[in-house]
C-alpha cells in the first residue's frame, strides 16, 4: 500500500469514527448560541477532539496575534481573514490527507463555523468539522494539550474566570477609571477594519494592529513607569489571551472593557 492510500485509508476511518460519535448533544444551544445559525456545520467536541488529534489537522483560524497567545497543541495557523484562506486551507488538507477542524476563540466567535462553511465548498462536508468550544474551553481541559507563548501552558498559570474578573470593567466604570487616571496606557485592540473611525479616547489611546512586538514594549514601558493599562477590542473576544501575556510579563495593574465597543455602544444606547 502506498503512502497516499493508507493517508486515504486512515482518515476514512477516523471520519467514519467521528461520524459514528455523539459530537453535540441537542440540548446544548444555550452553551453554543451560534449552532442554531450554521445547522449544517459539523462539530466536534472536546472529548472527541482530544481523542483524535493527532488523526486530525486542527486549523487555527484567528489572528497570529492571538495565536501566538495561546493555542491548541500542533495546530496550524491560517486567519480567516487572510484572502488565500480558502486555498490555505485546500493545500492543508491536500499535504496532510486528515479531515481540517476549525476554531477560534469561545462558543461565541463564529469564526470556526465560518471558516468550515468555506472549506466544505472546496474539500467536502464529510472533512470539516468545527470545535467551537474554542481555545477557552481547550486550554482549561487540556492545559498539557495548549502552547501559550512558544512553550508549553503551564496549569499553574492558567487563568480562570476568578482572575479574568478581577480585571475586567464595565464600559462606564472602564471610562471612568481610565479617565481618572491621565497617566495610564490606553490600548485599542481592534484591527484596522473595525474601528469605523471610532475611539473611545481620541488622541490618547494606543493602536497597534494586533502586533504581538508592539503590545511587549507597551506593557514593558507601563511596568517601568509604574502605569496602568487599559485595553478594549471589538467585540471583548481577544483580552481574555492577552491576559497570558500580561501575567507572563509581570504586569500588575490591567483592566479590560467587557463587551468591548459592542459593550460600549449598549451602554449608550442604554442597555
Amino acid at each position: 500500500m502506498n503512502k497516499r492510500s493508507f493517508l486515504v485509508l486512515t482518515t476514512s476511518l477516523v471520519i467514519s469514527a467521528l461520524a459514528a460519535s455523539p459530537l453535540a448533544n441537542a440540548d446544548e444551544s444555550n452553551t453554543f448560541p451560534l449552532r442554531k445559525i450554521y445547522p449544517e456545520i459539523r462539530v466536534i467536541d472536546t472529548a472527541n477532539l482530544t481523542g483524535k488529534l493527532d488523526d486530525l489537522t486542527v486549523i487555527d483560524v484567528r489572528p497570529s496575534f492571538e495565536y501566538e497567545l495561546t493555542h491548541i497543541k500542533g495546530a496550524i495557523n491560517l486567519p480567516i481573514e487572510d484572502s488565500k484562506f480558502v486555498e490555505s486551507a485546500k493545500k492543508a488538507n491536500a499535504e496532510t490527507g486528515k479531515a481540517l477542524v476549525f476554531y477560534c476563540g469561545s462558543e461565541s466567535c463564529a469564526k470556526s463555523y465560518q471558516a468550515a462553511m468555506k472549506a466544505r465548498n472546496v474539500i467536502g462536508l464529510d472533512r470539516t468539522w468545527a470545535y467551537d468550544s474554542g481555545v477557552e474551553v481547550w486550554a482549561k481541559t487540556n492545559p498539557q494539550l495548549t502552547i501559550s507563548l512558544n512553550k508549553p501552558l503551564d496549569p499553574k498559570t492558567l487563568i480562570g474566570e476568578d482572575k479574568f474578573k478581577a480585571h475586567l470593567l464595565s464600559p462606564k466604570d472602564f471610562i471612568s477609571k481610565a479617565t481618572a487616571d491621565i497617566n495610564a496606557k490606553v490600548v485599542d485592540l481592534r484591527d484596522r477594519s473595525q474601528t469605523e473611525g471610532v475611539s473611545v479616547f481620541p488622541v490618547r489611546e494606543i493602536r497597534t494592529n494586533l502586533d504581538i512586538v508592539s503590545l511587549r514594549k507597551i506593557i514593558a514601558e507601563a511596568k517601568q513607569a509604574n502605569q496602568a493599562i487599559y485595553f478594549y477590542d471589538y467585540a471583548g473576544n481577544k483580552i481574555k489571551s492577552l491576559q497570558y501575556l500580561l501575567e507572563d510579563m509581570g504586569m500588575k495593574e490591567y483592566y479590560f472593557m467587557k463587551g468591548g465597543m459592542g459593550g460600549y455602544y449598549e451602554m449608550l444606547n442604554g442597555k
